[in-house]
Order: C-alpha cells, then structure tokens, then sequence
C-alpha cells in the first residue's frame, strides 16, 4: 500500500491599488481592495508520483506564467512540470491579464510577479507533506447556473439579451449543476484543502473598481466557517464560456454590492459540505498524470474583413469605440501565429479524474468529456495550463454572438472544441488501460 500525503498553503497576490482592471472596451483604474486574491497550492504524494494543483484569483493565467512557474517548480520542488496544475478562478476584479479587449495595459511585471508566487505557493504546499487521506463526491446545484446565450424570436443568439426580454425563446446550450468536490484530512479528520469545481462563469455585483476574489474567495470564507477550520479551497472553474448567474426569465431583484455573489458562494459552500459528509476516506491512494500537446488552428478575417479592420484601426481613436476596439482586436488576432500550441492534461487520483483544458470552454465540452469518461467522477478544470480564449462549439459559430466575436480571446477556429473532447477521452481511457 503506497504512502500517502498532503500539503496545502496559500499566499495573496493581490495588485496595488492603481493597477489597470479588465474591461469589454475602456480600460478601468483599481481604486480600492474589498478582500485579497490569493494563490492556492495542494501537493499530493502517493508513492513516488507527486502533482501540484494551483487555483489563481485571476481572470486568466496567461500561458507563459504556466509556464514559467512550471519550470520553476520542477528545478526547486522536484515534482515534473506536467504534474503542475496552474488554472484561474476567472474573477473579473483583478489585473488585466494582457491579450483582450483594450487591457494591454497592466505592469507586465505583475505577472512575472505571479509566476514566482505559483512556484512559492506550491513550494510552501510541499513543505508542508504530511500522512493524509481524500475522498472525494459530487453533489448539484442547478439554481445559480444559468446559460448565457439565448436564441431570440428573430432567429438570432443574443449573449446576455437582458431580464425579462420578451423576444428570448429559449437558451441556446445547456448548464452543467454538479459540483464536484475533493476533500483531505490529515490523520486526527482535520481539513488539509478542499478543492471544489462547477461551472460558472463568476457572479459579479462588485464595487466598480475593487479588487475581490468574486464568489470563488467567499466559497472559501463560508466552507471555513461550516467546518470551523482554517484551510485553503481551491474553488476551480468548470466548462463555464457560456454559463453565468442571471436568469433571464425572473424578474430583476435588487441587490447591495456583493451580496449575491455571497449568497451563491454560501449555497455552494452548503453544498460542498453535503457532498462531504457523505464521503468516504482512504489513505490508500494511487495516481498517474497524462499530458497530451497538439496544435490547434485559429480563425482568420476574410481579405474583405481584414482590410475594413486595418482602416478602422489605423486611425487611432482615442475614445476607443467599441467599433474601434473590435478592429484592433481583428487585426491583432490575424497577426497570432496559426496553428497555437496548446494541451490536455489528465490527473487520475483513484477512481476520480481531473481533466485540465485551456481557456473558456463552452459548457457542452465539458459534459461531453463527463459522458465519455471511463471514470466514476470526473472534474473537468477550464482556464487551465494555457490561454486560448474562448472556445465555442460549432453551433454557437454558426449562431453568432459575443463569444464568437474574431479577438484575441477568440481566436480558435471550430474544430477545436471537439478537438479537445477527443483528446481528453482519449489520455483518460489510456489511464484505465
């Protein structure tokens, strides 16, 4: 019987104040803090194989930080780069991450910042390996996830077409409920970690301006005070591209600043701790770690498109219209190299899977790598590893929409998606071989 151990840690990487925050067209300065971001590290050891999983209270974790940090992490703690595990919660009051709609404007030594405290957090989770038992379970929670992308009654797909919208027909996609959770205690039943994941896109309902950690960082507060411990929860992102927290069909309902985010983290904390006290725990553990790199194509504007784009972008308005701002970004992503070099990679832990996918996947990809998995739990981790965007199906393609809109964050044509579902059914089936 393998031994088996855990560590867990977790530092603040919140900005300072005056640092430029992500916007869709106009770029914002911070101007307050209303709780910290931080990096979250849980070291797992069984035998002589040892992952690292990292959740970052960032938009994005752009591919060179994974990168760098991975390297970093090698050379120090010894565990292998593609046993590193670096994703984004996707909160949206950080720094601008660089690479989408008119937020190139952050300290860039913000993120080489970022890179060294992945590698430090992860290094302070190591140092910290002590006798551990998981478990793990799945729970659900469909009331607070809701598909963004609605088709409308002249036959067109709106993203976020406003509450009560009497041309709404029905949502274009599906939501994915299920939480899944993952628990480890030391051996007197204290919590080392939790690591929880569903797909929301995040809640919002902040203070213009305030850096927070959004629902992600008060999943964390509530499931301490439910358990009356202190221990870090890496609340990781699901297949969330077209999944957010309004429902259209209900009426509006009028919340103070942060309130609704705090209600959602709570009935997920709820949640998570349902899932858990129904799980059970063993110390016999055994994992693998598979990692799959490929090329992928990106999108191309028509000659027409493009030429339209360069003249718009040319003039150099100062306003920054959202016209503007779609050309630049056309004009930026015809230039990217195609195809990109991205990955899957696929963490088995016992009879549960992790599956780790860059960028914002459209919900539908992730049910589809749950349906093919051979495993009895499957997490399916987005904005992971690398940055691609997002990444729609096929349909949403044909519908339109924001999230199809050729930028920067858009860029991966629509083969893909599948593309990845394929990919990830196939390294988890070479784990069960």
């Amino acid at each position: 019987m393998p031994a088996f151990s855990a560590g867990a840690a977790q530092l603040d990487i919140t900005p300072i104040i005056g640092t430029m925050m992500p916007t869709l067209f106009n770029p914002k300065t911070s101007t307050g803090i209303h709780d910290p971001l931080y990096a979250k590290a849980l070291v797992l050891r069984a035998g002589d194989v040892a992952v690292a999983m990292v959740c970052m209270d960032q938009l994005v974790v752009p591919t060179a930080t994974v990168i760098a940090a991975r390297e970093i992490v090698a050379e120090r703690c010894g565990i292998p780069a593609d046993h590193v595990l670096i994703s984004a919660t996707h909160t949206h009051s950080t720094a601008g991450p660089g690479g989408r709609f008119a937020v190139d404007l952050e300290p860039p030594e913000y993120h080489e910042w970022l890179q060294h405290r992945a590698a430090d957090v992860v290094t302070m989770a190591l140092g910290r390996l002590q006798p551990a038992k998981l478990g793990r379970g799945t729970g659900s929670l469909p009331q607070h996830v809701h598909n963004r992308r609605y088709l409308m009654k002249d036959g067109s797909v709106k993203t976020n077409p406003g509450r009560q919208n009497p041309d709404v027909v029905e949502p274009a996609g599906p939501v994915d409920p299920e939480v899944v959770a993952m628990v480890v205690l030391d051996e007197a039943d204290r919590p080392i970690a939790a690591v929880g994941n569903y797909a929301l896109h995040y809640v919002g309902g902040t203070v213009p301006g305030e850096f927070s950690a959004d629902y992600y960082g008060a999943v964390n507060r509530h499931l301490n005070r439910l358990r009356g411990a202190e221990f870090p929860v890496l609340w990781t992102n699901g297949c969330s591209g077209d999944i957010n927290n309004i429902d259209v069909f209900a009426a509006p309902v009028k919340r103070k600043p942060y309130e609704q985010m705090d209600l959602v983290a709570r009935e997920a904390a709820e949640e998570a701790v349902r899932v858990w006290d129904g799980m059970t725990f063993t110390d016999d553990v055994e994992m693998a770690v598979l990692v799959d790199r490929f090329d992928v194509p990106l999108r191309r504007p028509t000659a027409e498109q493009l030429a339209q784009a360069e003249k718009l972008y040319a003039k150099k308005e100062e306003g920054r219209s959202k016209e503007w701002v779609l050309a630049e970004e056309m004009v930026l992503a015809s230039r990217m190299p195609s195809p990109e070099p991205t990955e899957v990679q696929v963490t088995r832990i016992n009879d549960m899977a992790v599956v780790a996918l860059p960028g914002e996947i459209f919900c539908q990809f992730g049910l589809d790598v749950k349906a093919q998995s051979p495993f009895d739990t499957t997490m399916v981790v987005g904005l992971a590893n690398s940055y691609m965007g997002y990444i729609p199906t096929p349909d949403a393609f044909d519908g339109g929409g924001y999230e199809t809109w050729l930028a920067r964050s858009s860029r991966c044509a629509p083969e893909v998606g599948p593309m990845l579902v394929e990919r990830s059914v196939g390294l988890l089936r070479r784990l069960v071989e």
